[in-house]
């Protein structure tokens, strides 16, 4: 089994990203999304929270912004998006759909090169 180094001083960023209200579909609660970031706080984290209406340009935005928080000097990087949607597809307030392999794409070795060789 692959292992990683975590850093007790460093041990690195975590994206919330809670969408709970929508134009079409029903409101999600946001109870568990504020409490997973809390439980990541707790585990020694720098938590970027974003929590409410957010459209599809909004949450690219977001995504883009806490990539260039990244440094090298982070063990990893965690990035819990909770919404609704379809299989491999997130929905924004605006029922904008964007593709999961989008998000992760910006945190790949040549657009987030401070996390190559380390857990995402």
């Amino acid at each position: 089994m692959e292992s990683y180094e975590i850093k007790p001083d460093k041990k690195g960023l975590c994206l919330m990203v809670n969408i709970t209200n929508f134009v079409g579909l029903d409101d999600l609660n946001p109870g568990e999304g504020n409490l997973l970031a809390t439980q990541f706080q707790c585990l020694g984290f720098t938590n970027f929270v974003h929590t409410g209406h957010i459209t599809a340009d909004h949450l690219r935005k977001i995504v883009q912004d806490v990539r260039g928080y990244i440094t090298e000097e982070d063990s990893l990087f965690v990035a819990c998006l909770k919404s609704h949607g379809t299989k491999g597809k997130i929905i924004t307030s605006e029922e904008e759909e964007i593709e999961l392999k989008e998000i992760v794409a910006e945190f790949n070795n040549e657009n987030c090169p401070a996390l190559e060789g380390k857990p995402r």
